[in-house]
């Protein structure tokens, strides 16, 4: 989305970020499939148990308000 963004603003290097980009993504799709399916499997398992630890966190954020954290 920023190579195509830059590419709209008249940059000439958005090309060369988004060969990056679509190498780097194919990389990682080939990495995944080669680490086979029960790495993937546990894989998926812990990043859904992290989530309720993401939400807590930014909830707990929201109840702070910016004078409570600019004083400690």
């Amino acid at each position: 989305m920023i190579a195509l963004r830059e590419r709209a603003a008249g940059s000439g290097r958005g090309i060369g970020r988004m060969a990056v980009s679509v190498l780097a993504f194919g990389f990682s799709l080939w990495a995944i499939a080669g680490a086979g399916q029960g790495a993937v499997f546990w894989g998926f398992l812990l990043l859904i148990a992290g989530l309720p630890v993401y939400v807590a966190m930014r909830w707990r954020g929201r109840e702070e308000s910016p004078a409570e954290t600019a004083g400690e």
